[in-house]
Formats: C-alpha cells, sequence, structure tokens
C-alpha cells in the first residue's frame, strides 16, 4: 500500500503523500463487477495499458452520496466506516474529454454502435441498478464484453451477502436500541424520584425560610444584622461593622471576665477579643478632632433623647512629660511637647462626658472652637455653652468672640443659637483668693479699714527678717558667691558624663571615642546576628575569630563581654554600617525629621546610595538608630531640665540671702 497511488489521469494523490500532509483521503480498489470497474477505468481518462485490479481512485472523486451510511457508527458513537455504494462511480474532479485523434468517419459510428449496445445490456440485465450512472457518450476506449451470466451470479451473490449483512446489523440496532430503551426507562424513573425530593425540599426550604423570618423578626430588636447572620449561619465568616465593634468594645471596658461568660459560655454573638484588639489599633487617636470618638458618639446618641444631647465644652492645657516618642503606626517621631489641649464636652441634664480633641502645644482659637461646635451639630449634639480658664490665651479667644462683662455669649455657627462663655469656677476663686489676700481690700462701707495695712505689715515683717539673716551672714565673712559658683561647677560635669555613653552612635558627630566605637561594633554584631541564617558574610561567632597573630593585641569589647556567643562583625559590614550612621545623621541633622513615614522615606534613600546592603537591614539599622536616639534625647533633656532647676532655686536662694 506505501505505493498506491490515485489512477485518475489528472490527479497526483498518493498514500505517502497524503499521509505527510495530514489529509484524510481514502484510496478505493476498483470494483469486482466488471461492468462498474470499465466504468471507473472510463472515467480515469488514461492512456496505454493498465491492470484495473491493482489500480485505486482517491475519494476526492466521489460525492457523499456514493457512500453506505454507517449507521452502526452513528448509534454507538464511533468512527464512521467510508464503504462506497455498489453503483458508485467517479464523478469530481475528472479530466476532460481529449480531442479524439480517429480521423475515420466510419470507425467513429462503429464506435458509437457498440457503446450503444453496451448501454443498452447494462440496463436490461441489472435491473435498474444502474439508472443513476450518467454513462458518457464520447468514450475512446475499445468496446467492452457482453455480461455473461456467470457475472450475474457474482452480482446475487453479492447482493445477498450485503443484504445478511444489513440484516446483522439490523439486529444489532435492535438489541441496542433495547438497550437504550431500558436506560430510557431508568432515566425517566429517577427523574420522577428527583422530582419527589425536591418538592419535599423546597416544601423542608419554604418551612426553614418563614422560621427563620419570624427568628429575626423576634430578635430584630435585640440583635444586630451582623449577629442574626451568625446565629441563623447564613455566613462562616462574619466582617463587623463598627456599631456591633463599638457595642462590643463597651462590654468588654466594663469587665473582661463577663464578655468572655458571654461569649465562650452563653454563646452569645459578639466578636473575638482578637477582633476587637485588632479594630482598637485602627483606631486614629491623633492629636486633632478625634473622628472616630464623634462616631462612638453618634452611635451612642441614638440611645439618649435630645434633651439629654444638649451639652456644654471645656477645655484646658495639660502639662505632659516633654520627650520624645516614637508611633510605629504612623513611622513619625512626636514630640517633645510642653502642653496639650484638652476638648471635652459633657452633658448639661445628663452625666455623661467623652474628650473629642486632643492639640499639643496648640492653642484655643476661634477657628477650632466653631469647628468642634459644627461637627458636633452634624451628629446631633447642642452646645449651650462653653468653659475654660482665664489663661492669657483664653482672654484673647473671648476677644475673637466678642465675650465682655456685658455680653458673655457667642452664636451658634450653625443654628445662630446664644452660646454662653463661663470661666472656670476654680480659677475664679483662686484669683479672687489671690487679690483679697495679696494685696488687701476695704469694705464699701468703709469698716475694717486695718485689713490691708495688717496685710502690708505682715508681707514688710517677713522682707526684714530675710534682710537680717543677709546681714547676719555678711558679718560672719561667709563668702555665698564662691560656694554657688562651686555648685555650678560640680553639676557641669554630669552633662559629660551623660553624653559620652549613652548614644553609643553619637548623636551628632561621627565615632571617635573607643567606647563610642565599640558600642558600634556591639550594634553591628546584633545586626549581624539577627541576619546570620540568611546573609551569613555579615560576621561570625567570636569564638570563630582569630584576634590577631600576637598575643598582646588588645581584643575587642564584644570579645570582652562574649564567651563564645556573640557575633563580631565582619569587616565589610562595619565599614557599611559607618555609611549608613552618616547618612542618618545628615537625614535627621540634629534631631528628627518631622512627619510620617520618617523610617520609610529614609530606607528609600539608603536604596538608591547603598544598593548592596539589603532593605530590610536598612530598616532594622535606621530603626534601632531611632530608639538610640529617643533615648539619649530624653536623657539629655531630663538631665538639662533637672540643671536648670537647680541652678534657678540656687541662684533665687542665694539671692535672697545676699540681697
Amino acid at each position: 500500500m506505501t505505493g498506491t497511488r490515485c489512477t485518475v489521469a489528472t490527479c497526483k494523490n498518493s498514500l505517502e503523500k497524503s499521509k505527510k500532509e495530514g489529509k484524510d483521503i481514502k484510496y478505493h480498489r476498483f470494483p469486482k463487477d466488471v461492468v462498474t470497474a470499465k466504468i471507473w477505468a472510463q472515467k480515469c481518462r488514461r492512456d496505454g495499458q493498465w491492470n484495473i485490479r491493482s489500480c485505486h481512485i482517491c475519494s476526492e472523486h466521489f460525492t457523499d452520496e456514493d457512500y453506505e451510511r454507517d449507521l452502526k457508527g452513528e448509534m454507538l458513537g464511533s468512527p464512521l466506516k467510508r464503504k462506497l455504494k455498489s453503483t458508485a462511480v467517479p464523478t469530481k474532479q475528472l479530466p476532460s474529454l481529449p480531442q479524439c485523434s480517429i480521423t475515420n468517419p466510419r470507425y467513429e459510428r462503429a464506435e458509437r454502435r457498440r457503446n450503444k449496445q453496451i448501454v443498452e445490456e447494462l440496463l436490461n440485465d441489472a435491473n435498474s441498478v444502474v439508472d443513476s450512472i450518467d454513462v458518457d457518450k464520447q468514450v475512446s476506449q475499445s468496446t467492452t464484453e457482453n455480461v455473461s451470466h456467470n457475472n450475474k451470479e457474482a452480482q446475487y451473490e453479492d447482493l445477498l451477502s450485503k443484504c445478511n449483512q444489513l440484516l446483522q446489523e439490523k439486529s444489532e440496532m435492535q438489541k441496542l436500541l433495547s438497550v437504550k430503551e431500558q436506560l430510557l426507562t431508568e432515566a425517566l424513573n429517577n427523574i420522577k424520584l428527583l422530582e419527589k425530593r425536591l418538592l419535599k425540599t423546597n416544601n423542608a426550604l419554604e418551612g426553614e425560610q418563614s422560621f427563620r423570618l419570624n427568628i429575626e423578626k423576634a430578635l430584630n430588636g435585640f440583635l444586630s444584622k451582623s449577629q442574626l447572620d451568625l446565629v441563623l449561619g447564613k455566613k462562616k465568616k462574619i466582617v463587623w461593622r463598627s456599631d456591633d465593634i463599638s457595642k462590643a468594645f463597651a462590654i468588654r471596658y466594663f469587665s473582661k471576665r463577663c464578655y468572655t461568660y458571654l461569649r465562650e459560655t452563653l454563646k452569645y454573638p459578639l466578636p473575638g477579643i482578637s477582633s476587637l484588639q485588632r479594630w482598637a489599633s485602627r483606631l486614629d487617636l491623633r492629636q486633632g478632632l478625634l473622628m472616630n470618638v464623634l462616631k462612638f458618639l453618634e452611635i451612642g446618641g441614638n440611645n439618649l433623647t435630645e434633651f439629654e444631647k444638649v451639652c456644654i465644652i471645656q477645655f484646658d492645657e495639660v502639662k505632659v512629660n516633654s520627650v520624645y516618642e516614637y508611633d510605629r503606626k504612623a513611622d513619625e517621631v512626636l514630640g517633645p511637647h510642653s502642653q496639650m489641649q484638652v476638648v471635652l464636652i459633657r452633658g448639661l441634664f445628663s452625666s455623661w462626658k467623652q474628650p473629642i480633641y486632643l492639640g499639643f502645644d496648640q492653642k484655643m482659637t476661634q477657628e477650632i472652637l466653631l469647628d468642634i461646635i459644627r461637627k458636633l451639630n452634624d451628629i446631633s449634639y447642642s452646645v449651650v455653652g462653653c468653659v475654660s480658664d482665664c489663661g492669657g490665651g483664653n482672654i484673647g479667644l473671648w476677644k475673637e468672640l466678642g465675650i465682655t462683662k456685658d455680653s458673655n455669649f457667642f452664636k451658634h455657627p450653625v443654628t445662630n443659637e446664644n452660646i454662653y462663655y463661663f470661666p472656670d469656677v476654680p480659677h475664679l476663686l483662686k484669683l479672687t483668693r489671690n487679690w483679697l489676700v495679696d494685696t488687701g481690700f476695704v469694705l464699701s462701707d468703709g469698716k475694717n479699714p486695718g485689713i490691708t495695712q495688717k496685710n502690708l505689715n505682715t508681707l514688710a515683717q517677713g522682707e526684714q527678717d530675710e534682710y537680717i539673716v543677709a546681714k547676719v551672714i555678711l558679718k560672719c565673712g561667709v563668702s555665698v558667691d564662691s560656694e554657688a559658683d562651686n555648685m555650678l561647677d560640680d553639676t557641669s560635669g554630669s552633662e559629660d558624663i551623660l553624653s559620652s555613653p549613652s548614644d553609643v552612635l553619637g548623636s551628632h558627630n561621627s565615632v571617635n571615642s573607643q567606647s563610642e566605637a565599640d558600642g558600634f561594633n556591639y550594634m553591628a554584631g546584633w545586626i549581624a546576628r539577627k541576619y546570620k541564617n540568611k546573609y551569613p558574610e555579615m560576621g561570625n561567632y567570636s569564638y570563630a575569630v582569630k584576634t590577631g597573630d600576637h598575643d598582646y593585641v588588645i581584643p575587642q569589647w564584644v570579645q570582652h563581654l562574649s564567651h563564645g556567643g556573640l557575633t563580631v562583625p565582619s569587616e565589610k559590614w562595619s565599614s557599611e554600617i559607618k555609611l549608613l550612621d552618616s547618612l542618618y545623621n545628615k537625614f535627621h541633622k540634629d534631631t528628627f525629621r518631622k512627619g510620617n513615614n520618617v523610617t520609610k522615606r529614609l530606607v528609600d534613600v539608603g536604596k538608591k546610595k547603598y544598593p548592596s546592603v539589603p532593605e530590610e537591614i536598612l530598616k532594622t539599622f535606621f530603626l534601632q538608630r531611632t530608639f538610640i536616639r529617643i533615648k539619649y534625647l530624653n536623657l539629655k533633656k531630663k538631665e538639662n531640665s533637672f540643671k536648670r532647676k537647680y541652678v534657678n532655686v540656687t541662684q533665687k536662694k542665694m539671692k535672697k540671702l545676699c540681697s
């Protein structure tokens, strides 16, 4: 079969070529029937002598109607067999009739008579088997032989075998049909069973939905939507809303044991403790108007009447510890601040109060106060009064608001109602005491005129006693000035003691002293130990590091401290960390750069300038460096404050003694 080729004169298809090109072409042998075979041979239009028993014609010369229908393959879904009908003849892509080279008219007439005789015999003997065959009238081949009786018997046997084959296929089809009918019956029974189950499930589901609706209506006033979803099992994972979290946070505020008992024992639908912690960590409580707190007030106000929401505003400055602090969430260094402005609102007719504003070193201004009043009005809280002390900044605020002794109110920025301003009563009493006791007073009726003179005599007697003590000290020859100077000299040395060991890396200058270099080396080893598994080239354990070729070489401070487990940084990492320290000092100057994300910004600069250092190491060093500087500056500030206070007290006492 490898040399199989199509016999049609103009066709170039071959079995080998079809396989290479991947074409689905089948090559059919010439039929056994002599008459049909001769018709196939005529369609080929080939010259010369050739054996039709060993020749083939490809499937491209036959139409779809020339093939028998493969019913078995269609029913079973198997690949269809392409089998030609017994009457099929090639009709597609055939070569046209060549120019007849015979010039003898007598020969042509004889050929026509013989062809006519062949056609009549085929029509009569084959019982119209080849009625659909279009016999070409212009045939250039030799005359055909008469159909013999043996050919008819061969045709009969062929038809009989085909009939038996068809009967066998019919029997197989009937068996297959019975199997399919049985499967169809089973499928219909299953469908009916599933329909019954579906109807039963729908009825149960409708009953459950009705039950759920009744439960939701009953619990709607007690539980929120998220809690109902959790109780009814609508959702496996609940995203708690702000009002749910705030209410749960209130329960947790009163008692952790009560909260755990409600949630774990009574199975009350409450958020977990970790959810409350995550929610609390995201609250924005930085300076300014506390918007999250206003949200709590709005939620809590749903349980208050309009009368209970009437409130007043109180504000005052609170002294805070003047230190530096690091805010991890905002990546910002805060401080130092000396005062904090706190604004608090409290109910006028109910016992509630809440701070809503924080401002470091911030004086109260008209803009801030009116903005707070507007925000409270937006959440249905009515401000009717303000209270503050009589400090200098607040006196300026009174002038901005137009507050005088005859007109102690200003207009609400939204409702245009009067908001009355009251000085703080404790401060009024304190000022009254100062005015009465320190300066004295005379009654309006002229009685008790000696009260003022008596007070003045008391003050004069005190000053006279101090004057006598000073004269006695001078007569004794005590040198007060020299003693005071010695005290100041003694206190000045504490600054030098504090400045050298506190800031290991040096806050302002490069590493110069040996102690600072040792501390710097220790920190570099600490970072190298932290990332030893990931970056082993940064350092090594002290027991594996050789101190030198001679015994008299002074070991490093880390080796003095270590029993073999501390890490000694490599020379490369030691040089890199010094460059990073210079970059840190250049970025932050003497204190710290203001704004958020200071460490992140510094890491970005370090990545550009020193790309060989990994980002995580940059972040670790800069963050640790920030902690060290914060500790140093706070300690320095505390020492300076103590020194200044001591000097002021000493100078004041010396002044009284020497005056």
